[in-house]
């Protein structure tokens, strides 16, 4: 069987880590170059040890990879808000930002829809299959 401990196909591991090891191995070539990009490409200023970001940047790619594969919209709203940056100064960054809120809040509905019984049966066989 293909499946990890979230359920989620190996691959999906494998291909969302592309670009935290990039992310990593730009780090520790060169330093500065990798905070110039991430403020000018995000606005985001990177304050914390690199390692931190390499694993957000990971997880960030497993939960797009994951979601694209489900059919959801939270893959689609996290490249969107990605795009627009932490403090966007165009109209663009602002109307990525603000169309992947609207895939979020449109995200949210789906999963607290759901009767307790049916979230349990499937939170049950959901542990039944990665076990």
């Amino acid at each position: 069987m293909d499946h990890s401990i979230a359920g989620e196909r190996w691959s999906t591991y494998l291909w969302a880590a592309i670009p935290a090891l990039g992310f990593s191995a730009l780090s520790l070539a060169n330093p500065s170059m990798a905070g110039i990009l991430s403020i000018w490409s995000t606005g985001l200023t990177l304050f914390l040890p690199w390692p931190v970001y390499a694993l957000s940047l990971w997880l960030s790619g497993v939960v797009v990879i994951a979601s694209w594969r489900s059919g959801e919209p939270t893959g689609w709203a996290l490249l969107l808000l990605a795009a627009g940056g932490y403090a966007p100064q165009l109209s663009s960054g602002a109307f990525f930002g603000l169309v992947g809120l609207i895939l979020l809040c449109r995200a949210i509905p789906q999963f607290t829809r759901l009767d307790p019984a049916v979230q349990n049966a499937r939170l049950t066989s959901h542990v039944i299959e990665s076990g």
